[in-house]
């Protein structure tokens, strides 16, 4: 009997629609905010540290760890509602092939994957992606590529250790077009040259561990026993590993995706915290001044006015987003979020060069006719066909202007985060001579290269679509939907705790509360949770058909019974909405004109609702593209 029969429970319903929460009072247990932190981050790890199991399979990466640890990653809360333990299974399992599984080191991924397209000539022609912005931006490729030569030349002959310990080497899944030379078939098994693991270290076992059956090890610590299965059977670990899960293909596929959506998320985090996380004094009058808005791109104007809200406060709310360190942090992630979300993921064929996006924008155009799923298809069969190494082999390439794409989105995010990197030097910024330093271009280029490997494996899926659920600033906050970034905040200043949950409040809030007036307190009372940036979608995963088979693969599912092939389809939640909170009322609306005023947000309104293009200095995005 399969180990984790029961994850088709895991297939839910359409994800719950943000509903108005009563206004009335109600206790603060009220699901506003979850009270337990959201298992992403269960407790700190680095993003080095998260790829904890094996992967594997056409499209994938097969990865192993050599450090211990406790099993961190763990299911996302929607898809845990039903059975935690079994979800917790379905974390790093690899995928089923017929060829030997080439082993590689999670912690030299991005290194490795950084040296060998950093290394790429800085004379390549750079070739459009029919992105408007790459027009403007393109200049500024050759001086990032310039300098990428100089640190792979670093990266290639420092020795990098952790904890005293040589990390493995790494064999790409995807490989440069014009890199033959390290082009290597992975049905090979002869020669010096291939690839051979290191000894695996599986990690730290709890006393009464081997006493434990399979089932009951996938259950407390999945990712601990799935480097034993790797130990194991090097060579054909994914196949071992899928035998004694018996779960489809895509089941373990999902998890993937979602866990590096996770791991972008954190590193997207950690990456604010390193860079953005410096205390901003504002002049005297309280406000970033307005040479500093006009440095601002109308594109940088136009992503933060999408993702963010600067509340009932008027343009004091717009420079609170600058000037507070949290807020700064996530307004960041929320710029680097919508530039991945909308530039990388839904990008139809990131990497490609120009003739190839076309040919699959003319793909969407000739079946524009038929369903969603069948376009879906053909995408990923035209895609697959150009990354193909050669008709016989499982080998796939990388697209041939995968490294110029990359180079690209740093660059565009480079310009969109610079000024607010800059207002920690409290000095004149310039864009035109401002460099990005060395070690925020490589923590931007790993990300993107993450990204986009991402995006590559969600194309070729013929058979999943992989939809971003959007969410929007100044909605009401779910859980059902939504991570909240700045959750124990939130729940520190819930206005609707019992005397008896006030005093276990933290010292600094109960200060805070202790200067409101009670006239403040019971306004605030009837406040709600609501979104003030959003700073990534959430991902839901559509197939067609009804249960599949535990044979079941990426190219040729297999149904439980023949009429499931076109019965239906079903859906599941990967990854939640990723939003900045905060206490307050919604923007609220009379006939199409706005309807606020300072009864109803108290001690909040300083002069209403505004847009961040009604800042002094902010470039009118809007009245430019209308002109254009």
């Amino acid at each position: 009997m399969s180990v984790f029969r029961n994850i088709k429970a895991l297939f839910l319903g359409p994800p719950e629609r943000p509903s108005s929460p009563e206004r009335s009072k109600r206790k603060a247990s009220s699901d506003f905010v979850r009270k337990t932190k959201y298992p992403r981050h269960d407790e700190p790890y680095s993003p080095r540290d998260y790829q904890k199991g094996s992967y594997a399979g056409s499209m994938t990466m097969t990865t192993t760890d050599e450090e211990s640890g406790e099993d961190r990653a763990r299911a996302g809360p929607s898809l845990s509602r039903n059975n935690p333990k079994t979800l917790k299974a379905l974390l790093h399992e690899p995928k089923k092939q017929s060829s030997p599984t080439r082993v590689v080191s999670p912690d030299k991924i991005r290194k490795a994957a950084e040296a060998r397209h950093l290394l790429s000539k800085a004379h390549e022609k750079y070739e459009s992606i029919g992105n408007s912005e790459a027009e403007r931006l393109g200049a500024s490729i050759g001086r990032l590529e310039t300098r990428a030569e100089t640190m792979a030349k670093h990266l290639s002959t420092a020795t990098q250790t952790r904890n005293g310990k040589e990390p493995a080497t790494l064999i790409q899944e995807f490989q440069p077009l014009s890199d033959t030379s390290s082009e290597i078939d992975p049905n090979r098994n002869d020669g010096e040259d291939i690839y051979t693991p290191p000894s695996l270290h599986i990690g730290e076992r709890s006393e009464g561990w081997e006493e434990l059956t399979a089932q009951k090890k996938w259950q407390v610590k999945p990712n601990l026993r799935a480097r034993e299965l790797v130990a194991e059977n090097l060579g054909r670990a994914k196949v071992a590993i899928e035998e004694e899960v018996e779960e489809p293909e895509y089941a373990l596929r999902h998890a993937e995706v979602r866990d590096g959506m996770w791991q972008i998320m954190d590193q997207t985090e950690r990456f604010a915290q390193e860079f953005f996380r410096f205390q901003f004094s504002p002049g005297k009058d309280g406000a970033v001044s307005n040479g500093w808005y006009q440095s601002l791109t109308p594109q940088t104007a136009k992503i933060i006015g999408c993702v963010a809200s600067g509340g009932p406060a008027g343009i004091h709310g717009w420079h609170d987003l600058f000037i507070n360190e949290q807020k700064r942090r996530a307004l960041v992630c929320g710029i680097i979020g919508n530039v991945l979300v909308e530039q990388v993921f839904q990008h139809m064929f990131f990497g490609g060069r120009a003739t190839d996006i076309q040919a699959v924008f003319a793909l969407q155009e000739k079946h524009r006719n038929e369903d969603g799923f069948d376009r879906n298809k053909h995408y990923a069969v035209a895609i697959r066909k150009i990354l193909m190494k050669n008709a016989t082999s499982e080998t796939l390439i990388l697209p041939a202007n995968f490294n110029n794409h990359v180079n690209q989105i740093v660059s565009a995010l480079w310009t969109h985060l610079a000024p607010i990197f800059h207002l920690n030097s409290r000095g004149a910024y310039s864009s035109r001579i401002a460099e990005i330093p060395d070690d925020m271009f490589i923590k931007l280029h790993e990300l993107i290269i993450q990204a986009g490997l991402l995006s590559l494996h969600m194309r070729l899926d013929p058979h999943t679509v992989y939809y971003f659920e959007p969410v929007f600033k100044e909605y009401n906050f779910t859980s059902q939907r939504m991570e909240c970034f700045n959750s124990r905040d939130m729940q520190q200043r819930h206005p609707r705790y019992t005397p008896e949950e006030l005093l276990t409040l933290d010292t600094k809030e109960q200060k805070r509360r202790a200067n409101i007036s009670d006239a403040e307190k019971k306004r605030a009372e009837n406040d709600e949770p609501l979104t003030q940036i959003t700073i990534m979608d959430g991902i839901t995963a559509y197939r067609l058909g009804g249960w599949e088979t535990a044979d079941s693969s990426v190219l040729e599912p297999r149904y439980e019974k023949s009429e499931y092939r076109s019965q239906g389809s079903r859906q599941r939640i990967l990854t939640h909405g990723w939003v900045y909170c905060r206490w307050g009322r919604a923007r609220r609306y009379d006939r199409g004109r706005p309807n606020d005023d300072a009864t109803i947000h108290g001690e909040a309104w300083k002069g209403g609702f505004v847009e961040f293009t009604d800042v002094d200095g902010v470039p009118n995005w809007s009245e430019m593209e209308r002109d254009e």
